[in-house]
């Protein structure tokens, strides 16, 4: 339908908890028209220059959209992260994450929301999910690493929650200096940048 403008940090919508669609009328206009804006604005969602993919996923909060829905795209080669598992354009309508193993991993995210900054948070590792797609098909999915950073980054959203609220703000960092001091330090490495040691 249309590239949608990305609701950034600080304005309301971004903190109203989003509300679950029924499932009959996820075949709805109002549903379906919310779902191809959020695909178009995510898969326009690149650098300038080098048409490299900047965002993952979109929640429909993120473009003024109260829906209960987020959607996901990871292409299979990203030049930002490790471990990383492509996935199709995806849609989640009404996302619950039904279980998660017990190891966490810390990893550093950005968010359309709140451009040019990164910071480190820790997350599930290995989660398992459920959702409904955009034909009112019910899914479940096992998610690992990456994947699973991005599912429960994206259904923080639809709760109101931007990652920064969960992450270790020492960590925050512009996007330049991501690239150049914290993308591929080792573990001691970052605990040193961390406490200012650099």
């Amino acid at each position: 339908m249309a590239i949608k403008k990305i609701v950034l940090l600080g304005e309301p919508k971004l903190r109203k908890i989003s509300t679950n669609i029924q499932v009959e009328d996820i075949s709805k206009p109002y549903v379906q028209d919310v779902m191809r804006d959020l695909g178009d604005t995510l898969l326009a969602y690149k650098t300038p220059r080098k048409k490299i993919q900047k965002g993952v996923g979109i929640a429909a909060n993120q473009i003024g959209s109260n829906l209960r829905i987020f959607a996901i795209y990871i292409e299979t080669k990203m030049h930002a992260y490790t471990d990383v598992n492509a996935m199709p354009l995806t849609f989640f309508i009404n996302p619950k994450i039904i279980s998660h193993g017990e190891e966490m991993l810390d990893g550093f995210e950005g968010c359309m929301s709140f451009k040019h900054y990164r910071a480190r948070i820790r997350r599930y590792k290995d989660i398992e999910v459920e959702a409904y797609n955009e034909k009112g098909e019910l899914m479940k999915m096992k998610l690992k690493s990456f994947q699973a950073r991005v599912f429960q980054h994206e259904y923080d959203h639809l709760d109101g929650t931007v990652f920064i609220d969960k992450a270790d703000t020492q960590t925050l960092v512009r996007e330049s200096d991501y690239a150049k001091k914290w993308k591929k330090a080792k573990p001691e490495v970052i605990e040193d940048l961390r406490s200012h040691r650099y």
